[in-house]
């Protein structure tokens, strides 16, 4: 699967399809909006610094989207370290769901999370849970822990959350792990999160919302956020049940 840095996209735009150039330009002005600044800092300076790599997949409805989604993230595992505030970003062609509620959206991210993972030709890393009710759990592929942010059109007060196309972006663990291990340097800059997060939604910071490490934080509640303050009892991640599903099949 092809990675695009800012630099090829450029170079590429004229052989692209309209709707990669229109989720591309729309997410870069979102990161550029000075007058409405984007809340996440190092998102920011990843994108600023060009540490982004950039994939397109087609209908996040279509059976072949999470196979496709499997084959993005082993290429970006299997690259050289991009930078300091290395992410993933990944927009879908989700122009044709034009009636899909954040509902749809969430039942469709974790779909294509759970269903992708069937794709892993690594095993779970062994230092992670592998169940998602325990709060040291978080998503991982081809032996690589993420956290994992989604953004829908079917957004409206959450602005943070709000993306023209179905956006993932996954930012691997080192990055996150060097960003806090800067100690006082890494605590004003969550404060400076939060208080930009404040002006930037239209709704309080999801209750949700809390850092890495605390013991009542659960990172897959963080993943799919929705406009209002509620969150799923249960993670919808699948994981575990289609393992314990293909062992039977065997």
């Amino acid at each position: 699967m092809q990675l695009y840095n800012k630099e090829e996209l450029e170079h590429y735009s004229a052989a692209l399809e309209e709707w990669k150039l229109d989720a591309y330009y729309a997410f870069c002005e979102k990161m550029e909006n000075k007058s409405s600044k984007f809340p996440c800092i190092p998102a920011q300076l990843g994108y600023a610094k060009d540490h982004f790599r950039y994939a397109f997949i087609g209908n996040p409805a279509e059976e072949g989207a999470s196979r496709e989604l499997g084959m993005v993230m082993e290429a970006f595992a299997e690259l050289d370290r991009t930078g300091q505030y290395s992410s993933l970003v990944i927009f879908f062609d989700s122009s044709s769901l034009h009636d899909a509620s954040i509902l749809d959206y969430e039942r469709l991210f974790w779909r294509l999370l759970s269903d992708a993972c069937s794709h892993d030709k690594k095993e779970w890393p062994l230092h992670l849970s592998d169940n998602p009710e325990d709060n040291s759990w978080e998503f991982a592929f081809h032996g690589e822990p993420y956290f994992v942010y989604c953004g829908t059109p079917a957004h409206e007060n959450r602005l943070s959350r709000k993306g023209k196309y179905l956006t993932l972006a996954l930012t691997p663990r080192w990055v996150l792990q060097e960003f806090q291990s800067s100690g006082d340097k890494s605590e004003k800059i969550k404060m400076a999160i939060r208080e930009r997060l404040q002006k930037y939604d239209e709704v309080l910071p999801h209750p949700e919302l809390k850092w890495y490490g605390q013991e009542d934080n659960f990172e897959w509640k963080q993943y799919f956020l929705r406009d209002d303050a509620t969150s799923p009892s249960k993670c919808p991640f699948l994981r575990a049940l289609n393992k314990d599903e293909n062992s039977r099949k065997h």
